[in-house]
């Protein structure tokens, strides 16, 4: 069967690459939250003395990733369709945050998918609760330097705890 779309990586990344790199972490913590976490962690980090950055975000959720093929298909089926507690519904996420990475790998309950220059790799290596999300990306100093003051400003529901680089975003009090 051939498929009648393709996506061309290079050109959504350079679409993406006009947004506030910060879409990316939105993108990979609303995806934990929607899930049944206690906490989410998040790590940024520069590798060597390149501009490349490895971004790794986890969680603890019983279930993991429910679709992995969902990871790579758009406006496929979702389960949060009609779940206005959640925040996914057309599966679009996940593509525009892997159109901006080198590499990246998700691994989760179901398996592992690996993208990379030889495309996308299904692995059976899986995790035993959680799904964790780890890429490599290219990000100036100060893209960095946005990304980690913004992700401070996200409130984690009640129940939940959001560390980024080891320590734990506080929850700002509520009058």
């Amino acid at each position: 069967m051939s498929n009648w779309f393709d996506v061309d990586k290079a050109g959504l990344k350079k679409v993406q690459s006009e947004k506030d790199k910060f879409f990316i972490l939105q993108e990979l913590i609303s995806n934990a939250l929607d899930e049944n976490i206690s906490i989410c962690n998040i790590n940024l980090q520069k590798l060597n003395n390149s501009r490349t950055y490895q971004l790794t975000v986890s969680d603890d959720s019983p279930d993991g990733f429910k679709d992995l093929s969902h990871s790579y298909t758009l406006f496929a089926d979702s389960y949060k369709k009609g779940n206005v507690k959640q925040r996914g519904r057309f599966n679009l996420g996940e593509k525009f945050v892997l159109s901006m990475f080198k590499y990246a790998k998700i691994t989760s309950t179901k398996g592992t998918v690996i993208f990379s220059d030889d495309g996308r790799t299904k692995k059976r290596e899986c995790a035993e609760k959680g799904t964790t999300f780890i890429g490599d990306i290219v990000l100036t100093n100060e893209e960095y330097e946005s990304m980690l003051n913004k992700v401070k400003d996200v409130i984690a529901p009640n129940g939940v705890s959001l560390k980024v680089n080891g320590s734990e975003i506080s929850k700002p009090e509520l009058i």
